[in-house]
C-alpha cells in the first residue's frame, strides 16, 4: 500500500512537471514571438530617430540661414534708412530754393 501511494505521488509529480514544461515551452515561444515584435518596433524607432534628427539637423541650417539673410537685411535697412534720412534733411534744405525758382518763373 506504501509503494502504491508513492507511485501515484511520482505519477502525480511527472504529470506536474510535464504540464509546467509544456507551459514554459508556450511561454519561450511568445517570448520569442514578443522579442521579434520589441526588435522590429525598435528598429523602426531607430529609422524615425535618424529622420528626426536629420530633419532637425536641416532646420537647424535652415533657421541659421534665415537668421544671417535677417541680419543682412536689417543691416541694409539701417543703411537706407541713413540714407533716407539725408535725402530728407537735403530735400528740405533744397524746398524753399525750389519754391523761390518757381515763384521767381510766375
Amino acid at each position: 500500500m506504501k509503494i502504491e501511494l508513492e507511485i501515484v505521488r511520482l505519477l502525480s509529480g511527472l504529470e506536474k512537471l510535464n504540464s509546467i514544461s509544456a507551459q514554459t515551452a508556450i511561454l519561450q515561444e511568445d517570448l520569442k514571438i514578443t522579442t521579434e515584435e520589441v526588435n522590429t518596433k525598435a528598429e523602426k524607432a531607430d529609422i524615425a530617430l535618424k529622420i528626426v534628427t536629420a530633419e532637425a539637423e536641416k532646420v537647424a541650417k535652415e533657421k541659421s540661414f534665415a537668421d544671417d539673410e535677417r541680419r543682412k537685411i536689417e543691416t541694409k535697412k539701417a543703411a537706407v534708412e541713413k540714407v533716407q534720412a539725408a535725402c530728407a534733411i537735403e530735400l528740405a534744405k533744397a524746398e524753399p530754393v525750389l519754391e523761390a525758382a518757381r515763384l521767381a518763373l510766375e
